[in-house]
């Protein structure tokens, strides 16, 4: 299934996350020792799979840019239900 997320600027068609992105994610954002470059690196080729954007694109983004395609990709996901701690 596709769907449009809207970030600031721009609005992305993106598809839905597949079982082995996710497990993908959890195993680069949960490891003993994380190391933020591989982390972004792995992100953004997941986020060009779903997009069909290059990691360039990902790389351009600004934080809060990253942040909404983030939480409406989780949304879509998983429903609107999202616990939040700032």
């Amino acid at each position: 299934m596709k769907f449009l997320v809207d970030i600031a600027t721009n609005q992305l068609v993106s598809k839905e996350l597949s079982i082995k992105q996710y497990k993908e994610i959890l195993k680069v954002i949960w490891p003993e020792k994380p190391s933020p470059t591989l982390v972004l690196n792995i992100l953004f080729d997941i986020f060009a799979e779903l997009t069909d954007k290059p990691t360039e694109y990902f790389d351009e983004l600004s934080v809060l840019e990253l942040f909404m395609f983030i939480l409406q990709l989780r949304i879509q996901t998983f429903g609107s239900t999202c616990d939040l701690s700032v």
